[in-house]
């Protein structure tokens, strides 16, 4: 077994006990980029800063699934803008990594027609 400096296992990463808002700031559609505000703050209400935000995409009916990053904007404030390739019921999970904590929320959308 290699070990890697900076490398942790799922194992250990810990939970963050951030808390995770977020919502699309423009109307859902397919064929373009919809941003989502994510707005993170830690365990003391603080915003939290360099952390990795990713959103993954699952649409309930196919199990279509895709990745997208969310880039910082303002401390504690990140912005993801992905495209749905089609209408239907979404899940949307945020995990938000930091160091070696983490959280994750979970939000249904639908994408109308």
């Amino acid at each position: 077994m290699v070990f890697l400096p900076g490398l942790l296992t799922a194992q250990q990463m810990q939970e963050g006990n951030y808390k995770i808002r977020f919502e699309p700031t423009a109307k859902l559609q397919t064929g373009t980029r919809v941003p989502f505000e994510v707005t993170v703050t830690d365990d003391r209400q603080q915003p939290l800063v360099d952390a990795k935000v990713l959103l993954t995409c699952t649409e309930l009916q196919s199990g279509t699934e895709f990745e997208t990053e969310a880039r910082a904007t303002t401390p504690g404030v990140y912005i993801a803008k992905p495209e749905f390739p089609k209408t239907g019921t979404w899940r949307i999970r945020v995990l938000v990594t930091r160091n070696d904590k983490r959280s994750s929320r979970v939000i249904q959308f639908t994408v109308p027609e």
